[in-house]
């Protein structure tokens, strides 16, 4: 059985992807990496280079949300299905 989960996009990930947001459909076993995963194989190095470090980690600046909670994720999460992603860049200015 699948799971659906919804990713909306902001900044420069939206850029990259072009979509504000989507759904996608992962494996009942998923955890937050794989939905990573899946989309670095959907939307290529450009994506890549900004979600993960050469370490294979999430860079710093990538912040997660689910369902609107901006809370510590672990790559090792488990997806419900229907859940909310939000992915997004910390952007910073002075």
């Amino acid at each position: 059985m699948a799971k659906e989960v919804l990713v909306r996009y902001f900044n420069i990930i939206r850029g990259i992807t072009g979509k504000s947001e989507e759904k996608i459909r992962l494996s009942d076993e998923a955890v937050l990496s794989d939905l990573l995963i899946h989309l670095v194989g959907i939307y290529g190095q450009s994506f890549d280079k900004y979600i993960f470090n050469d370490k294979g980690e999430l860079n710093s600046y990538i912040h997660i949300a689910r369902k609107g909670q901006l809370n510590t994720v672990s790559l090792e999460q488990k997806i419900d299905d229907d859940d909310e992603y939000y992915l997004f860049v910390a952007l910073s200015g002075g």
